[in-house]
């Protein structure tokens, strides 16, 4: 995988491709944001030699009902390689549909994965950091899979921080969260080794003292670290994966539509002390605290300041929920986190905690 980085890459990017004389380029993007942000007609300027088709016909969770859209236009067009340009959802897709046709079969794990086509990625949210792992997220039947192999790596990315400029406060705040969430749920995963430890604390060492800023009063310096600590977060848990945040997220984002990263801030405080007992102490290092109640409180005010709500019960969801938010665990990310207590008393935990904030 070929990577660019830092103001201007998406041009780097860009002649990259050119350079490869592709006929036709199918560019999946968001909708509205894409339009509004100004990009397409620089693409179109940047890659004038080839011709271009725009996709954006899908949800912000991406489901396999709608990859046959996409899978028609590229056979019907002759599409010979693959942009992504958006946020984790666009690049999920775009990762897709770079594979072959045979999809529900891929998703149950029935038949191997096999790329078709080349795929380039330029994300314009920092912190999804799907363009440096090799899974994708796809809804099928309801029912959330990941999928996961080495062809889903990209063959090149641009993180350009000029890219983000355009992100609201909110979407800023979830994106920012969620990198953040997954750098340090990667550093305590028992899937982490050296090396996405490594990554993770480079992540938090840009994210933490950036977020805030990036969400409230963002400028170049902000939106850079941003950028890269997201990029370092996704090469984390490209190694180690993620953990019960994120486990405990899908249910919040798939019955509520509380954007992922969002979702998934809500429970990562709590399981700082839920984890209290096999969290390395220098993790706690890395978040300027001495325990897991101070990284507990720190994170929530951080949520706080940057105008995430993170009580359920005031984002409407009753504690009558809470037994099902259980029962709807991912468990493949729950076994990776370091402490596994039994559902019964999860869900104390839950009531007692949301319970009173």
């Amino acid at each position: 995988m070929i990577t660019f980085s830092g103001a201007g890459s998406l041009k780097q990017l860009l002649a990259e491709i050119r350079n490869q004389k592709y006929r036709k380029i199918l560019v999946v993007t968001g909708k509205t944001s894409f339009k509004q942000s100004g990009l397409k007609d620089k693409i179109i300027s940047e890659l004038q030699s080839s011709e271009l088709v725009f996709f954006s016909d899908f949800s912000p969770n991406v489901k396999f009902e709608e990859t046959g859209k996409g899978y028609h236009t590229i056979k019907s067009s002759g599409i010979e390689a693959i942009l992504a340009i958006g946020g984790g959802s666009v690049i999920d897709m775009a990762k897709t549909l770079s594979l072959d046709e045979d999809l529900r079969q891929a998703i149950r794990g029935q038949v191997e994965i096999s790329r078709t086509l080349p795929l380039f990625c330029a994300p314009t949210t920092a912190g999804s950091g799907s363009e440096a792992t090799h899974f994708a997220v796809i809804y099928m039947d309801g029912q959330k899979y990941s999928l996961a192999h080495e062809k889903l790596l990209p063959d090149g990315v641009a993180i350009d921080p000029e890219l983000s400029s355009s992100m609201p406060p909110y979407l800023t705040a979830c994106s920012g969260f969620d990198a953040l969430s997954q750098a340090i749920e990667s550093y305590w995963a028992k899937g982490a080794t050296k090396e996405s430890r490594e990554y993770a604390s480079k992540a938090i060492s840009m994210i933490l003292p950036y977020l805030e800023k990036a969400v409230l009063n963002p400028d170049q310096e902000s939106r850079e670290s941003m950028a890269m600590g997201a990029h370092y977060a996704g090469k984390a848990i490209n190694i180690s994966k993620t953990t019960a945040p994120h486990a405990f997220s899908y249910y919040l984002t798939t019955k509520y539509h509380i954007p992922h990263g969002h979702a998934v801030a809500i429970f990562t405080g709590l399981f700082f002390k839920i984890n209290k007992e096999a969290v390395p102490s220098r993790l706690y290092e890395l978040m300027n605290c001495k325990t897991a109640e101070e990284c507990c409180d720190l994170w929530y005010e951080k949520m706080k300041r940057c105008g995430l709500e993170f009580s359920i019960n005031k984002l409407g969801i009753p504690e009558s929920v809470y037994g099902r938010i259980v029962e709807y665990v991912n468990l493949e990310r729950l076994k990776n986190n370091p402490v596994n207590p039994d559902k019964k008393i999860l869900l104390t935990i839950l009531t007692q905690f949301f319970g009173s904030v």
